[in-house]
């Protein structure tokens, strides 16, 4: 009649980047400070890059400053952070599993209607979009709503 084959293979489920602990605060007093922290799926290949999108009312700027990246159990991690077309890119020299980004004034600025809106406590929730390449260069796209604080 046919013949048959058999065939054996590993099959791997890899779940997809985290975007968790996110916080902006000192927003009202106009010296914004952005923290978050990016974790690598299970089994999934470990972070590259992490390409950071602000919402309206806060912008990036040159400076040189207030930048810093962690990794797992707030270990050092060799990083160089640049600025294009308004988004903050920053590749890590070592894939990570996990990195914690906290942003502060004068990298991050806020503009003047959402600081008085935080210092009078009517400022409604802010969409962060933070897009992840991994080793295998696939990239992920992740969102979070924050609520700013003074």
């Amino acid at each position: 009649i046919g013949t048959t084959s058999t065939a054996t293979f590993d099959w791997t489920i890899q779940a997809n980047p985290t975007l968790s602990k996110v916080s902006l605060s000192g927003v009202g007093t106009s010296r914004p400070k952005l923290s978050f922290m990016l974790t690598a799926g299970r089994d999934a290949p470990k972070l590259k890059t992490a390409t950071v999108t602000l919402p309206r009312g806060l912008r990036f700027t040159r400076s040189r400053a207030k930048v810093t990246v962690t990794g797992l159990r707030n270990r050092r991690v060799k990083y160089t952070v640049s600025l294009q077309h308004g988004t903050l890119v920053i590749k890590v020299s070592n894939p990570a599993q996990q990195l914690h980004v906290t942003v502060t004034y004068p990298r991050l600025q806020a503009g003047g209607s959402l600081v008085s809106d935080v210092a009078r406590r009517h400022a409604s929730r802010l969409g962060l979009t933070v897009r992840t390449t991994d080793l295998l260069k696939r990239a992920t796209r992740l969102t979070a709503k924050v609520k700013p604080r003074s």
